[in-house]
């Protein structure tokens, strides 16, 4: 006979998942100095951070929803050509790369419980 887990149980088994996501954090941000033109970023300088695959690109005038696909040239995360998910032009200009706190499965709720980690989409 299967037992129906009490409240008491439920809560420990998400502060479980709570620690086991603070495990998996990243920098909140890369800071970077960038130009994008079609769907090739090209980075000339990183002040801070890494820059993550899927990352969000944040910049004036930036595409809503530009995300970070793939990284072409240069040593990981760091300065060089990445490949992104909206073709555009932008000049050379002051970038950040915007990553969730936590890494999460496909279609995960995060730790507040309210974006969705997969399409950003908010959880009502």
């Amino acid at each position: 006979m299967t037992e129906t887990p009490s409240h008491y149980d439920i809560i420990a088994r998400v502060r479980d998942l709570d620690t086991a996501f603070d495990a998996h954090k990243v920098d909140a941000a890369a800071s970077i100095t960038a130009d994008i033109a079609g769907t090739v970023m090209t980075v000339s300088a990183k002040s801070a951070g890494t820059i993550t695959l899927t990352g969000y690109v944040d910049a004036s005038g930036i595409a809503a929803g530009t995300r970070v696909i793939s990284q072409s040239s240069g040593p990981t995360g760091g300065v060089g050509a990445y490949e992104v998910s909206v073709s555009q032009t932008l000049s050379s200009r002051a970038m950040s790369i915007q990553h969730g706190p936590y890494f999460a499965a496909p279609g995960a709720v995060t730790r507040s419980g309210n974006i969705n980690m997969q399409t950003g989409a908010t959880i009502p």
